[in-house]
């Protein structure tokens, strides 16, 4: 296994909380960077910024939503967050009201 190099230490705080935790990779839409298998780490509470990978929480009109491995493309003035996705290629419009959170990415072991 390898791991995106970003320094794991930066999160060590956000564990002890328990702010951290771990996301198992299921699906193919972040292909080739994300495969099914792999595992991200997110932490709670961190800054994003566009170009990040994030773990996004979005309302999907039912009461819920299920989190969503994606890089975020931008914050538009009006709050709307657009993402990227990777297969098929396409960014996605989560209009400010429907984000419950957003978490960043901050490691990826990728499996062989």
């Amino acid at each position: 296994m390898t791991a995106l190099p970003i320094a794991p230490a930066q999160c060590a705080d956000d564990a002890i909380r328990g702010d951290q935790y771990e996301i198992p990779v299921s699906g193919d839409e972040m292909y080739p960077t994300l495969r099914p298998g792999d595992v991200a780490y997110a932490c709670k509470g961190r800054r994003v910024r566009p170009g990040d990978y994030v773990n996004v929480f979005a309302d999907d009109g039912r009461g819920g939503g299920a989190g969503n491995i994606r890089r975020l493309h931008s914050i538009e003035v009006d709050g709307t967050i657009v993402l990227e996705q990777f297969r098929p290629q396409r960014k996605i419009r989560i209009q400010p009201g429907r984000v419950r959170a957003i978490h960043r990415i901050v490691a990826i072991i990728f499996t062989p």
